[in-house]
């Protein structure tokens, strides 16, 4: 969810409320102890977005806590994240995100790193693994419930997975079985319904949700039951993103993120690939929205 999961998106998912935790893009190790609040939109948040962990990405025991403790001290959130389900090829070759699930000997050191310095919740994110087995999978996770992490995340596909096989939620049962710490579930999430069954399925302790928070920022609020979905106007949810977009970065900053944003959003219509492929093509914030104004004017037909 890097470029995704900032500022922005937060605040306007947090407008429509039911959120239960916000995490941040995931951040570099060594470069988020250059950044700061006033000058960083890394760091940038709003009051609504509570609580608030800091996602981190390293494999580096001594810089995963030298960033800890610089953005407790420059930024302090509810909690740290420590990413090891990440596997773009870059992170996860590097040794970093799911790469650690390749180390289990240094993701315990950067585990007990970040908990030596910090007495904040610290949680991490998983992916099944390199290869397909679930005692290996479990043996991590307790490992690093072992060094103090206080909660799991696992994203149930394989560390070279992509999105073309279905999340394997039958891990997250197991994986609740067998650990006293909370475990949340996440993947494939593609309904509000689904949230209660994979609860029922699972017995999960909470469900995470990426893509489609992009796609449908008000899913949270829909799942609490704050809003019914048809009374959600898309066109006056993607105003009020570029409106946000434009309060919190500058301008270089903006086209990019509304790209991104725009090929999740246009996912609920029906020719929703012409208002991607347009805002994809726009060289300037005004003619995206300019041509985003287009295409709301000529199709109603969205499906909240």
């Amino acid at each position: 969810m890097a470029g995704l999961t900032h500022v922005a998106l937060r605040s306007l998912v947090a407008g429509f409320g039911g959120c239960g935790l916000y995490t941040s893009e995931m951040l570099s190790c060594r470069a988020v102890v250059h950044e700061t609040p006033e000058r960083s939109i890394y760091l940038r948040r709003t009051a609504a977005e509570l609580p608030f962990f800091y996602q981190l990405v390293g494999n580096e025991p001594d810089a995963m806590a030298k960033a800890v403790r610089h953005l407790e001290r420059a930024s302090p959130p509810d909690g740290f994240d420590i990413n090891m389900g990440c596997g773009e090829p870059r992170i996860r070759n590097s040794g970093a995100g799911c790469g650690l699930m390749r180390d289990a000997e240094n993701a315990r050191r950067v585990t007990a790193a970040c908990r030596a310095a910090t007495a904040l919740p610290l949680t991490a994110k998983l992916r099944l693994g390199w290869e397909e087995s679930a005692d290996d999978m479990i043996a991590f996770a307790k490992m690093l419930q072992n060094e103090g992490i206080d909660a799991v995340t696992l994203h149930p596909r394989l560390a070279k997975e992509r999105f073309t096989r279905r999340a394997r939620w039958r891990y997250i049962a197991m994986l609740k079985r067998e650990l006293s710490v909370p475990v949340i579930g996440n993947g494939d999430i593609l309904s509000a319904p689904e949230v209660a069954a994979r609860f029922d399925e699972t017995g999960c302790d909470g469900i995470m949700i990426g893509r489609l928070a992009a796609a449908r920022p008000w899913i949270f609020a829909e799942i609490a039951g704050l809003i019914d979905p048809a009374t959600i106007s898309p066109d006056a949810v993607y105003a009020d993103f570029v409106r946000i977009l434009e309060k919190h970065f500058p301008p270089e900053r903006r086209l990019g993120r509304l790209k991104e944003f725009t090929s999740y959003f246009a996912r609920n219509f029906r020719f929703g690939h012409n208002l991607e492929t347009r805002v994809q093509n726009a060289a300037t914030m005004d003619e995206a929205r300019h041509v985003a104004g287009e295409f709301f004017g000529m199709h109603r037909d969205a499906a909240p």
